[in-house]
């Protein structure tokens, strides 16, 4: 994490997330979802940006709008539906490469946040982070937090169906995502 990313996020008041598809709330009220749970640790303004059935193409094409509201930071977890409607890797790989250089030439930290993807585990109930994650983290100099959602959709007590989380899904991720936030200096 930079020292600006630290400064500015030590400063954090409003908070735009991106969560496609898994941030979703399927069945749950919103006050379970996770943004509403990191805010009442965080006690953090969010404003969710998460529409249901997005793609990163999608987030790449909003980008200029969540930039205009100068957020804090940024928490991009993007890329869910892209997996579902085989969206070919290095297509979603380019739209989140492309939406991070536009958060960040707007001097706009960014928190990435890997999703899971099919694999031969998966088939079993043991997601994995989608590689692409690791890869664009490193390549543009961005925090990530992994095995989070991986974690979460392993375990069928955290699970309301094969793809989303339940209450106490959502709420094992924020307390996850939270303390990495702390770890990197972000929250406190």
């Amino acid at each position: 994490m930079t020292s600006q990313t630290k400064t500015s996020c030590q400063r954090t008041t409003l908070l735009l997330h991106w969560a496609i598809r898994l941030l979703m709330v399927m069945g749950q009220s919103p006050e379970t979802a996770y943004p509403a749970v990191l805010a009442e640790m965080t006690r953090w303004s969010i404003a969710n940006e998460g529409v249901n059935g997005n793609t990163s193409a999608d987030v790449l094409a909003s980008t200029d709008q969540v930039i205009s509201r100068n957020p804090n930071l940024v928490l991009l977890g993007v890329g869910g539906n892209d997996v579902l409607r085989r969206v070919q890797p290095k297509t979603t790989r380019a739209n989140i490469t492309a939406t991070i250089n536009k958060l960040k030439s707007a001097d706009i930290p960014v928190v990435l946040i890997a999703q899971p993807h099919f694999s031969a585990s998966s088939i079993f109930g043991k997601a994995s982070d989608n590689p692409i994650y690791k890869d664009i983290a490193k390549s543009e100099d961005v925090p990530l937090y992994a095995s989070g959602w991986s974690k979460v959709l392993s375990d069928e007590s955290l699970k309301s169906d094969q793809i989303h989380a339940n209450s106490a899904g959502y709420r094992n991720f924020a307390e996850g995502l939270y303390s990495y936030l702390q770890e990197e200096g972000v929250a406190r």
